[in-house]
């Protein structure tokens, strides 16, 4: 994404080496509104604030309750849901304490690291 598109960005990765290739290529480009965390999006990232967007970039099963608690009133949240092969990318918008749900188009992605669909028992 374009972080000069917003008034600030923070985007967050558990791998911690893509975190410092884009933090070399923020630097060079000079962009400085955008924070970068090292942390597990799933189970770890605690928000210290709410957001106007949250865009997910790798797919879950489900989305994860506590992210809509990430996204303020009127906000939205864009993500790939589903079961693998047949994913949608969704629009979550939050209206108050009501969230609706439109389905954009189907899509195929890896999942993020402990959002994968549950394993199944077969015989």
């Amino acid at each position: 994404g374009d972080g000069r598109l917003a008034g600030r960005v923070t985007s967050l990765d558990v791998e911690p080496e893509f975190i410092d290739a884009a933090n070399r290529r923020l630097h060079a480009a000079n962009v400085r509104n955008v924070t970068l965390e090292n942390v597990d999006a799933v189970r770890d990232f605690k928000a210290n604030e709410a957001y106007d967007v949250m865009v997910v970039t790798g797919a879950v099963y489900e989305l994860p309750p506590q992210w809509r608690g990430f996204v303020k009133p009127g906000g939205r949240i864009v993500a790939l849901v589903g079961e693998s092969p047949a994913q949608r990318a969704m629009l979550f918008t939050r209206a108050g304490e009501v969230w609706n749900e439109e389905s954009l188009f189907e899509t195929d992605l890896p999942y993020l690291r402990h959002a994968e669909q549950p394993a199944r028992f077969s015989l």
